[in-house]
Parts: structure tokens; sequence; C-alpha cells
């Protein structure tokens, strides 16, 4: 089910912090949306829309053996680009990992949440609570 961009969180951590302003973050986190959208095999239909998104943002799970699988994708490159961020925290762990991930600390140590508007980092919430009710027992 999984076919999107898959890139360890502590690489992209890594390499974001490289990066220098703001722009050529914003550069970056289109070219990983660009990679989610060509590889995510994730239906677009009605049941996989994420309400509360500025964008429309689609989103599959599944399950095997108590480890979560997620596939997205977006219709705006900088969201996809916040996916495959937030995607590669979440890809193949527990339900109780998932439940207890600190976004806010995950994308403050990126540098990335004084950077979003408030209507993207609300986004993001929508969509991690999304996965978050994915993963609950």
């Amino acid at each position: 089910m999984n076919n999107t961009v898959e890139i360890p969180p502590e690489q992209l951590i890594e390499q974001i912090k490289k990066l220098g302003p703001w722009q050529e973050k914003y550069r970056y986190l289109m070219k990983l949306g660009s990679q989610l959208n060509k590889t995510s095999a994730t239906e677009k239909s009605e049941k996989n829309l994420v309400q509360g998104c500025e964008s429309q943002v689609w989103l599959s799970t599944g399950q095997l053996n108590q480890v979560y699988y997620f596939d997205a994708c977006s219709d705006s490159r900088i969201v996809s680009g916040l996916i495959v961020l937030l995607l590669a925290a979440l890809n193949h762990k527990t339900a109780s990992q998932i439940l207890n991930f600190d976004i806010t600390g995950y994308f403050s140590e990126l540098g990335l949440s004084q950077q979003l508007s408030q209507s993207r980092n609300n986004g993001l919430m929508h969509i991690y609570e999304h996965i978050k009710k994915a993963a609950q027992p």
C-alpha cells in the first residue's frame, strides 16, 4: 500500500537544518511534495479526504502486525512536502508510538513551526488527528 516517499526522519531533520533561510527550506519542501505526488497511490475519494485542511489532502491508512502504514497526497506541493515530513515520522509505527508522537516538538526541531502560517499548522494538525484516529484501539 505504502508508495510514499520514504526518507528516515533523522535524515530529513539533518537535511533541513543544513538549509539556509526559509526560502531554501520552502523549495526543499516543494521538491519533496513533487516526489510525493508522483509516488502516492492514495485514491482521491471522499472517504480518504481529510477534512479541515485548506488544501485538499487525501490519506489512506493500513495496518499489518500492529504496525501502521500511511499514504497521502495533496493538491499543494508545499503541503505534500509537509506530509512527507509527517509520514517519515509516523509510517511503520505502532499505535502507541503514533499516539505519543510530539508533532509540535518535531516541527519545531525541523525549524518549521515558526515559518508556517496558522492555516498550514491547523491543516497539519488535522492530518495528524486523522492519523491518530486510525491508530486508536
